[in-house]
């Protein structure tokens, strides 16, 4: 078992936080508060990290800026993902497999909605 922090993050400690790098949070195992500079000052994300049970290797799923993902939210994205891990299932895969599920079914109703199209326009000319 890897390390854990003791201290449970607060909504204050992530809104201020300046130490680059990433802080775990200690309630929901797993999560990491990562700091990094950008662009634009100082960028603060969520990160699950986690040991891949289908390769065996660390692995970091990206859980979403602290600005559009709350303190609450990131718990429960990451508890989900640790299920996920439990089951020996690698969350970053099935993310990238639910998303390919997603762009399936969009072009098969694109092309559904095509097809009616086309149809509806026969109809229209053979009158």
């Amino acid at each position: 078992m890897g390390r854990s922090a003791r201290v449970a993050l607060t909504a204050k400690q992530v809104e201020t936080s300046t130490k680059l790098g990433y802080t775990a949070d200690g309630k929901q195992p797993g999560l990491n508060l990562q700091v990094a500079e950008g662009a634009s000052g100082i960028n603060r994300s969520w990160v699950f990290r986690y040991t891949s049970p289908t390769t065996g290797k660390r692995r970091e799923l990206g859980l979403g800026a602290v600005r559009q993902v709350s303190l609450a939210d990131a718990r429960s994205a990451a508890a989900e993902a640790g299920k996920l891990v439990a089951n020996g299932l690698d969350p970053k895969e099935e993310r990238d497999a639910e998303k390919k599920r997603r762009r399936v079914a969009a072009r098969s109703i694109l092309t559904f909605e095509e097809e009616w199209v086309w149809l509806k326009n026969q109809n229209q000319t053979d009158r």
